[in-house]
This record gives structure tokens, sequence and C-alpha cells, in this order.
């Protein structure tokens, strides 16, 4: 029988998604320790793999009961996993600075491989320093390497390498030197995606189309949705050949992301959401339709 280790302050084990309740206690106490857990289902508290059934709503449900659980929302991967004997399980995956996380209401920590209730102290210890866990929380992943944010630096005029000159200057460590969660996103191994969608009209009702960027340093996939948008706008000035056109350009958010490349704390000039509205051209005597973009970033969002 396959083993995959023992619990322990970022991972949970559940024989099956029976235990759903008790998986979103671990996630919530995990995520206000670290900022990052991961939960098995079809796995034995000492590791072993036995299985779970996997149905054609199982993953749906996951994903909703932490749709419904967690406050404030956090993403989550969910992954269909198989041993070398054929046994199926699943993993989910969730990271979040946006401390404290409640479930139901409750907010708990993580004790070795214990869940249990939040003291007054450490809640009021949590709130205090909430504005400062992109800094003061560890990535996860301590092997990040930063060539596109070199590159990007390179371009807006600066001599910088990827060494310890850069992960200082540009507040990639925390207080202890280990690289925080601010230098995740805006390394190579970056996984936090930033999302592009149009809707019809000018509110947000109906949704034409939804784009997502990943995998990328945050600071790339910025410019990847304002080259998208861009082109988008200009495809529709093409297109029109009577009637009026106009458009709001994200000319402010790619200022921003040139100035956030000249501090240290990078992703503090990143808004967690931008919209501009572009004009449709129509023929003459035809309404206007409007159509406006919206874009946003949970790695801002969290903050």
């Amino acid at each position: 029988m396959e083993n995959i280790g023992r619990e322990d302050e970022t991972q949970e084990f559940k024989e099956s998604t029976a235990e759903m309740n008790e998986a979103m206690e671990a996630i919530c106490a995990m995520l206000n320790n670290s900022g990052r857990a991961l939960v098995f289902f079809g796995v034995r508290d000492d590791g072993d793999v036995i299985g779970q059934m996997i149905g054609k709503n199982t993953l749906k449900d996951i994903s909703k009961s932490i749709r419904e659980s967690i406050e404030p929302p956090v993403i989550a991967k969910i992954k269909v996993l198989s041993t070398s004997d054929g046994k199926e399980y699943i993993s989910v995956e969730t990271q979040g600075t946006a401390r404290p996380y409640s479930v139901k209401g409750n907010v708990l920590v993580r004790s070795g491989a214990e869940n249990r209730k939040a003291p007054l102290s450490e809640l009021r210890r949590m709130i205090l320093s909430s504005g400062d866990n992109l800094l003061d929380t560890s990535s996860y992943n301590q092997e990040l390497t930063f060539k596109e944010l070199c590159a990007l630096l390179r371009n807006n005029g600066f001599d910088v390498r990827d060494d310890e000159r850069l992960r200082k200057s540009f507040g990639l460590l925390n207080s202890d030197g280990r690289l925080n969660y601010q230098a995740q996103l805006l390394s190579d191994q970056n996984d936090i995606p930033l999302s592009v969608a149009m809707f019809r009209g000018t509110d947000r009702s109906d949704m034409a189309f939804r784009k997502d960027y990943g995998g990328r340093s945050l600071l790339t996939e910025v410019n990847q949705v304002l080259d998208f948008v861009q082109a988008q706008n200009e495809i529709s000035v093409e297109v029109g050949k009577r009637g009026n056109y106009s458009t709001g350009t994200p000319s402010g958010m790619r200022g921003s992301t040139r100035a956030s490349t000249t501090t240290g704390s990078a992703t503090s000039h990143l808004p967690s959401t931008y919209s501009t509205t572009a004009w449709r051209s129509y023929p003459t005597g035809a309404s206007p339709t409007g159509s406006r973009w919206r874009i946003s970033s949970p790695a801002r969002a969290c903050r």
C-alpha cells in the first residue's frame, strides 16, 4: 500500500469526502498558520492511500464546500491522483494571505496536526498584521527564480541580476530572511492567475468571455492582459465603419505596472480590479452597445 507521509502543519489526510466539514476546518486552520493548506481525500491518518470513490459531482462538491465555508474566499487547486496499483485519491491545495480566515464563522489555527479555536490574543495578532501578510508570510517554495522580473527591470533601465541584492532591494525576503509571498507572486514559479473578462453591456450580469493568465511572474501576466485588452480595442475600431467610437484605455494600469518595478513593495501598486469601458461602433440610427472589461487578481485582493 502506498504511503504519502504524515500529517503536519500544512497537510491533512481524510479517508473520504464524508469528512468534508473536518477538511474545511483543517484548510482554515492551516491558512491562518502558514498561508498554505493541503488536504488529501482517500488517505488514512497514517498516510496510507486507501482510495476515494470519485463520482460525477465529487470535485464540484469539494469546490462548492470551500466556496461556501471559507471566508475570505480562496482559490483551490483540486486534482485526482492515482497510486501505482490504481487507487484514486484527491488533493486539494489552497493558498492565501488574507488572515484571519474563518470556517462557518469560527477562526481556527493549526498546532502540529491539530486544529483548535484561535485564542483572542492570536486573533488580534492576525488582524493587526494583516496588512503585511504579503511581506511577512514565507513562500512555501524557497527555490524561486526571478528571470522575468529581472528582464522587466532591465527594460526599465535597471542593472540587476537574480541575486541576494535583488531580493533585499525589492522586498522579497521576510524578517526571517526567507522568501516571502510577494516573492512567490513575482517569481517565475508564480501560480496565481490573473483574469480578464468582457461583459456585454455596462454592468456585470452578462459575461461574454473570460481568459486566465497564469504560470508567469505577476508583472508579466499584467502586461499580457493589457496587451490583450489593447488588441481587442483596436479590433473594435477596425471592424466599425460608421458611428462613434470611444474607449477607456488601460494606460493608467500600464503606468502602475512600470512604477511597481521601481519600488520595494511591487505588488502594492497593482489594483485588485481595473475596469475600462469600450463603446463599440454601430450603424447610423442604431443604439450603442457598451462593452466593459474587468481585470482582477486574487493575489492583490488577498492583501
